[in-house]
């Protein structure tokens, strides 16, 4: 299965936590689409990698010898309204 183009190899984690600690992971993708989500976490899946899911990176800590598996970070964005219902997306 060909590696999606929203993953990247040896991204530095400190960068995407509020503590500033990690070293690189194997692969980091930052996804901005659904469609990207699938793909990265079907093509770890695929090849028998370990997924660490990365929000804002307030509760996130990496050991500085770094993630050796895919950090998906979500980066979706939007906010709909309809009626009394709100619906945010999770990198909003």
């Amino acid at each position: 299965m060909t590696r999606p183009d929203a993953i990247r190899e040896g991204v530095v984690l400190a960068p995407w936590t509020t503590m500033r600690l990690g070293g690189p992971a194997r692969y980091f993708a930052e996804c901005v689409s659904v469609a990207e989500i699938r793909a990265s976490l079907k093509w770890a899946a695929a090849e028998g990698l370990s997924v660490q899911i990365l929000g804002g990176g307030s509760n996130a800590l990496f050991p500085d010898a770094g993630y050796d598996g895919l950090v998906l970070k979500i980066a979706l964005r939007g906010i709909e309204f309809a009626a009394e219902t709100v619906q945010v997306a999770a990198g909003e």
